[in-house]
């Protein structure tokens, strides 16, 4: 069963240069902030929240027809020839491939193949993954 997901890559810390970090991806992040930037998020009802790191994320969702595992192999595939560079940061700056899944069902399986781990382990990256179970509320059927 395939279902929904977005796969990102975060990259955060304190002072990031963030033009650099879009420069040698070649990627433009789908959000960036600063330490100490505020935004109000409507999901928490207009609560004002102050981010505490900067930061830079990018990513991508999963295709038709395509598991969460397919779609982690093939985002961190396109991360391998920036392996060096991200390795490198990854000294300073916390790196993680982050995964949301939304399952069509009430049960999710999170498989992380030992070639998924050992790229991982070479772009210095961690993983968080999250199973969030809002399907009918993001399709507005609640």
């Amino acid at each position: 069963m395939t279902n929904k997901a977005f796969i990102n890559l975060r990259i955060s810390g304190q002072e990031l240069n963030l033009g650099k970090i879009t420069e040698q991806l070649g990627i433009s992040p789908a959000h960036s902030y600063r330490k100490g930037e505020t935004f109000f998020d409507e999901k928490r009802g207009g609560e004002k929240i102050v981010c505490q790191e900067d930061c830079w994320l990018a990513g991508t969702e999963t295709e038709p027809g395509e598991t969460m595992g397919q779609a982690l192999s093939r985002f961190i595939g396109d991360l391998l020839p920036f392996a060096d560079f991200l390795k490198r940061l990854s000294k300073n700056v916390d790196i993680t491939i982050w995964a949301s899944v939304y399952p069509e069902s009430e049960q999710v399986n999170f498989h992380l193949s030992a070639e998924i781990i050992a790229a991982l382990h070479q772009i210095g990256a961690g993983f968080d993954g999250s199973a969030l179970f809002l399907r009918q509320f993001y399709d507005g059927r609640a």
